[in-house]
């Protein structure tokens, strides 16, 4: 892989920054937000009960808090992050919620996951489908890879919506989309695209 220095868009520090800042909590905390983490959480869960998440650039841990029935290890490259999601969701004595400080570009999975979510991440890289493709080998029998990004509004932000739209296009040319969702939150102002992936199908 190219050098980590070149393959992400935003430095770690600014990251960093921004959790000490709270930025990002009073962002992910907007009512907006709910909805997106509820669909997201309700999906996965439809596969079973017991299956292990690893939530890529996971925060303060909104995605675990709205899990009730599997298990998650959530990483982020930002410690401020890291700490808020150890408060958010402590380890309940069975590890069944667990985070860690790491670079996603670079960090080895302990172990296989039933399913490997990508939220609000892709398009902070420059080689956003060679990241997901990277974790493939970490995807257990049977899993999925869940993607979920905003979606601007051409008015707004067109250079991001091309961006964001770019980055779904080129998922969709390697990996098989199972199912797709639209979520909206409550006032409609916001939509966010939701979908799962698979490795190809092979004949």
């Amino acid at each position: 892989m190219p050098s980590a220095t070149r393959t992400a868009t935003l430095p770690t520090w600014w990251w960093e920054l921004q959790h000490r800042r709270g930025t990002w909590a009073r962002q992910l905390a907007a009512a907006h937000e709910g909805p997106r983490y509820q669909a997201l959480a309700a999906a996965i869960e439809e596969g079973g009960p017991g299956r292990s998440v690893l939530d890529l650039g996971c925060a303060q841990g909104l995605l675990a808090a709205h899990l009730t029935s599997c298990s998650c290890l959530g990483v982020d490259i930002s410690a401020a992050a890291v700490d808020a999601a150890r408060l958010t969701m402590p380890d309940d004595g069975r590890g069944r919620f667990r985070f860690e400080v790491a670079d996603v570009r670079s960090w080895t999975p302990p172990a296989p996951a039933d399913v490997i979510v990508f939220n609000e991440l892709l398009y902070y890289f420059t080689r956003p489908t060679t990241l997901v493709l990277r974790y493939l080998p970490w995807l257990a029998p049977g899993g999925s890879v869940w993607v979920s990004m905003y979606q601007p509004a051409w008015s707004r932000n067109p250079l991001m919506r091309v961006r964001i739209d770019a980055v779904w296009a080129s998922l969709g040319r390697q990996l098989t989309v199972r199912r797709r969702l639209v979520v909206r939150d409550g006032r409609a102002r916001v939509r966010f695209r939701v979908a799962e992936l698979q490795r190809p199908q092979t004949p």
